[in-house]
Formats: structure tokens, sequence, C-alpha cells
């Protein structure tokens, strides 16, 4: 299915799974109806910002609103959390313990380098 189609019918389906109508959501959101409504008809492609706006709107993934996955709900710096420990404790089993230290070290060193080069784009 085309991902156009498939965010037309999500926001649709959101919007009437909350039993809000188009009015509403045009409000809260600051936009005409007129415009919510062309892009639950499929018939104006949205842009970068308004996929985040509906996103944020209805708690759910930009991914999701566009059909590239059943997970609805947004990535959280927790999911992150997580999936980092899980993925450090997979890489560190087996280890000694200095092993282990040296392992945590670099990359702790690593995600400074990388916070400080963002930093620099922002």
């Amino acid at each position: 299915m085309d991902t156009l189609v498939t965010f037309s019918n999500t926001l649709k389906r959101l919007r009437k799974e909350r039993g809000l109508r188009q009015q509403d959501v045009a409000n809260d959101l600051v936009m005409t109806r007129e415009r919510l409504s062309s892009y639950e008809n499929n018939n104006s492609s949205p842009d970068p910002h308004a996929v985040a706006q509906f996103a944020k709107y209805y708690d759910v993934s930009s991914d999701f609103l566009l059909g590239l996955t059943d997970e609805r709900r947004r990535y959280t710096s927790t999911d992150t959390a997580d999936y980092l420990h899980r993925s450090l404790l997979d890489i560190l089993s087996g280890l000694t313990e200095s092993q282990q230290d040296e392992i945590v070290k670099n990359l702790m060193r690593y995600a400074r380098f990388l916070k400080n080069d963002v930093k620099d784009f922002t």
C-alpha cells in the first residue's frame, strides 16, 4: 500500500478512535479543518513537520503513521536506555572484569566525543 494512503487512513482512524471531530484536531494543532481533511482524504501530502506534529499529537511514532511499522508508540529515552543496556550486557558477557572495565571506559569516552560533536551541529 502507498505510504501516503496509509498515512491518510491511519490519521483518520486515530482521530475516530479518540472520538474527535476534524475541527477538534484542527483547533488543537492550529490548522484549518480543510487542511486536515486534505491529509485524511489523501488530497495533499504532509511535510515532515506535519507528520511529526500528528505523531506527537496522537502519541505514536512517525513510522506508525506512515505504515512503516505496526508499533504505535514513540520511542523514548527509556527505550533507548533499555536497548543500550541489553546490548551492552550481551557484549560484555563472557569477558573478564578487566576487559569489561576497559570497554565501558572506552564507550564513555566515545559517548562524550559524540555528544560534543552533536552540539557543534545544533
